[in-house]
């Protein structure tokens, strides 16, 4: 056998590892939160996302929780409203 017929790869079994960006439960949480307190609207800040960022992620928690809310993003600002 010469050198051409040796492949230029391998395969290893191997389990992948789970995935290192998990679910975030942070936008649950806030959800969440919200839904405990007995006020109408609330302006949700994060200092380390961007207010695009935060809006899709408090949708999706809306969503996924079935909750009678709706985000609002006017600007640079990010707002949960009770319907």
């Amino acid at each position: 056998m010469g050198e051409r017929d040796m492949p230029e790869y391998s395969i290893i079994e191997k389990e992948a590892p789970a995935s290192a960006r998990s679910k975030s439960t942070l936008y649950s949480e806030i959800v969440a939160d919200f839904l405990e307190k007995h006020i109408t609207s609330v302006l949700v800040q994060l200092s380390n996302r961007k207010p695009a960022t935060v809006y899709i992620g408090l949708k999706k928690a809306v969503k996924e929780a079935n909750a009678p809310l709706k985000v609002r993003k006017l600007g640079d600002e990010v707002y949960i409203v009770k319907k």
